[in-house]
């Protein structure tokens, strides 16, 4: 229970205290207990506090039965389920297959264990697994033109441990019969070198090391290349995949992995991108000659996308039976499908359509000619970021609603060997998840096999956060966020409020499930048992949603999603009155600590306290990855090459944190790692450097051989945001030097 004293409302004058909301008379003072009891919130303690949460079905041979296994009170039970008759069988004696051996490292072993492929002194060599016998098939690999070769930047972690450690080919495919091998062959031999300085090296020297990684950033005259080759293992043959003029195999979602191949192993479906994903193609490569084939092309006026979860690939299969290719588009202004003919590429038809998105194509019944897909937002009303699960003709027709509860559905795949039912979990940001075994007909529930028991979560002091409905800055879109409060809120008080944020163009983060809630790397529920209220949106610009609301942002990704966070706290505010928008806070990791900073240097009179954690304050600094949400950068003249290493494109200098520095009223941790190879630590030291000329008072945290993962693995990082926010926040003292529980942390980072 949160300690409440009478503080008295003082501030020590000092540079930036103008801007430290003091609280009110009557405050909480916060004590090593509320930190005991915060770090039991973290994510990384709450891996057993809710039991049969999402359980595994494991189908049996072809039939309508599988197991999974469930959370006991004696430990792990398995449970049979006759999915014809919707009955279980408890206690089930599982058959639990042997576990696939590993792979032995550094080797890319073919799919009927025939043959493994390695890289060898930045060549190409293949092992056949029975005889032993290897064959070297490439002899002009060099250093930084490497077939299968990872980018040289990867290589800062075997840099700082010492270890070498052995990785299978990078960009490289083996085809479904084993007889081919699809490897590129990265060229960096052109591409500048990037210094990161050890300082406290982990050998335990004393001198500083400095690494030299080739990293090429946005604009250089020296940009890495990859090409792409089919080689013949049987008879070495070698050849390079013929592509459009400007193509390339580098489309953000798929990268050079084929999407697909024929039945006979004799073609390979890719997606090849023009810079910035302005245009992207589906070819058709013949690997016997290398030679591809055009079969249709999207082009966009800002950039291509082939379906909003970035993770689960691009949303194009390929149906060889009936010469038909599925196809995602936005070309109605909304994520839909479309089915194209595969030999002509002409358009066939529409699958979907409407005011609405899909998201995941789910499985394809191709004998019934029956597709699945999530979708969000289709039903009016509904939250436009819960999945729920449809089927829809191939042969044209409306799509049927298989999930109609308003809740967020995880369909989980395979489904049944007979194609009758599936299984899926459904829940809120405040019910706990429900296991069902329902129909791929109708949607029926057949049998609810399991409710998820989230009493170890809340014994520990959870509280369900709530997930509401505000308007972005225009006035008129709807958005979705989702708001923590303390265990113990007392509407008649006052809190400060925290905006977790992130903001990236590719990610939403606001919770929509009951696990996303507490299994989160950000912490929310910890700082609101610390007595704040936590908000986390999904502002203009983000995915998931129409095309204006995604191209909202392009060009700016940022500013349109601040307007929309402060105008959402303010809705917030207006809702719940105990909001304190006098005390408005903001933090967040990687492109969120981009945005937290930004968030201060262009609201200076609303945000108050920010922490900014590995942010790439500048985008001329870093690799041009994000040219499909910023463009295609542009110097004098209309150049894309940048005529000195000082220059910067237009279009991209409206993102420079720097160019805000003077705005800086509040208090401002920026933190970073010396080690990361991600967000790297000379961005935020360029924005500190702009702070230091603007003559602003901030604070630095600087973490020795730290890579891009410490916000989640280093605990001491947590402990160092709690105690800003507590002591900027709050106003009040935080407990000296907390100690808090390690947390595990892998191994390369």
């Amino acid at each position: 229970m949160m300690r409440l004293l009478l503080v008295a409302a003082v501030c020590v004058v000092s540079a930036g205290c103008d801007r430290v909301a003091v609280p009110p008379e009557s405050e909480v003072a916060v004590t090593e207990i509320d930190y005991a009891e915060a770090e039991q919130l973290i994510s990384h303690h709450l891996g057993d506090a809710v039991r049969n949460e999402n359980p595994k079905a494991h189908w049996l041979g072809s039939g309508d039965s599988f197991w999974y296994e469930r959370d006991g009170d004696a430990g792990t039970e398995y449970v049979l389920v006759d999915a014809a008759r919707g009955q279980k069988e408890t206690p089930y004696e599982a058959e639990i297959p042997e576990e696939t051996p590993a792979p032995v490292p550094g080797m890319l072993e073919s799919p009927d264990g025939s043959w493994s492929a390695f890289a060898r002194e930045h060549n190409l060599w293949v092992k056949n697994n029975e005889s032993g016998d290897e064959r070297q098939l490439t002899t002009d690999g060099a250093p930084f033109y490497s077939y299968g070769g990872f980018p040289d930047q990867y290589r800062l972690a075997a840099l700082r441990t010492g270890i070498d450690f052995p990785s299978p080919l990078a960009n490289s495919h083996w085809s479904p019969d084993g007889r081919q091998l699809i490897v590129g062959r990265l060229d960096e031999r052109e591409v500048a070198e990037y210094a990161f300085l050890e300082s406290v090296p982990s050998n335990g020297g004393a001198r500083a090391r400095a690494h030299k990684v080739r990293v090429p950033l946005l604009g250089d005259p020296g940009q890495r290349r990859t090409e792409t080759f089919i080689f013949d293992v049987e008879t070495g043959d070698k050849l390079e995949i013929d592509l459009p003029a400007n193509y390339s195999l580098e489309f953000f979602v798929s990268g050079n992995a084929p999407i697909a191949w024929s039945a006979d192993s004799e073609a390979a479906f890719f997606l090849a991108s023009t810079l910035g994903d302005k245009s992207v193609m589906l070819l058709e490569v013949d690997v016997t000659t290398g030679r591809s084939r055009t079969i249709l092309e999207e082009v966009s006026d800002s950039s291509v996308t082939l379906g909003h979860n970035y993770r689960a690939g691009p949303n194009v299969r390929i149906l060889e039976d009936t010469q038909e290719v599925v196809w995602f588009s936005e070309r109605s202004g909304w994520g839909h499908l479309y089915v194209f003919d595969l030999d002509s590429g002409e358009f066939k038809m529409q699958l979907t359509d409407g005011e609405w998105t899909v998201l995941d194509i789910v499985h394809i019944d191709a004998g019934d000619r029956v597709l699945y897909f999530t979708a969000g937002g289709r039903e009016p009303g509904s939250d436009p970021y819960y999945r729920k699960l449809y089927r829809v003709s191939l042969d044209g027709g409306d799509a049927r609603l298989l999930t109609p509860e308003e809740a967020d559905h995880e369909i989980q795949a395979p489904f049944s060997p007979s194609g009758k039912h599936f299984v899926e979990t459904y829940s809120t940001v405040s019910t706990p998840a429900k296991f069902l075994l329902r129909s791929l007909t109708d949607g029926e529930i057949i049998a609810e096999l399991e409710q998820a028991d989230a009493t170890g979560l809340y014994d520990k002091g959870w509280r369900a956060p709530e997930r509401i409905s505000v308007t972005a800055a225009d006035g008129v879109t709807e958005l979705r966020a989702t708001v923590y409060f303390p265990p113990e809120f007392d509407p008649k008080r006052s809190y400060p409020i925290i905006d977790a944020i992130y903001g990236g163009p590719v990610s939403i983060v606001a919770a929509r499930n009951f696990r996303q809630t507490y299994a989160a790397g950000y912490q929310r529920a910890s700082l609101a048992r610390l007595g704040f209220i936590v908000v986390s949106l999904d502002g203009r610009s983000t995915p998931f949603r129409s095309l204006a609301f995604r191209e909202t942002g392009y060009g700016n990704f940022a500013d349109p999603q601040l307007d929309d966070h402060v105008a959402a706290i303010r809705q917030i505010a207006e809702r719940y009155p105990a909001v304190d928008l006098g005390r408005v806070g903001v933090y967040g990791h990687s492109n969120g600590g981009y945005m937290a900073a930004r968030a201060l240097l262009k609201y200076p009179d609303f945000f108050t306290v920010g922490v900014s954690s590995a942010g790439p304050h500048n985008f001329q600094g870093l690799p041009g990855t994000g040219m499909p949400w910023m463009g295609i950068p542009r110097y004098a003249g209309g150049a894309m090459t940048k005529p000195d290493d000082a220059a910067v494109p237009e279009n991209y200098r409206i993102l420079d944190n720097a160019n805000l520095a003077s705005g800086l009223k509040g208090k401002l941790l920026l933190i970073c790692g010396d080690m990361d190879n991600t967000a790297f630590p000379a961005l935020t030291l360029q924005l500190a450097d702009a702070l230091n000329k603007a003559n602003k008072s901030y604070d630095l945290l600087y973490l020795p051989n730290q890579t891009h993962m410490y916000f989640v693995d280093q605990p001491y990082v947590m402990r160092r945001i709690w105690d800003y926010f507590v002591e900027h926040l709050h106003g009040v003292t935080p407990p000296h030097d907390f100690e808090m529980m390690e947390y595990a942390t892998p191994v390369f980072q």
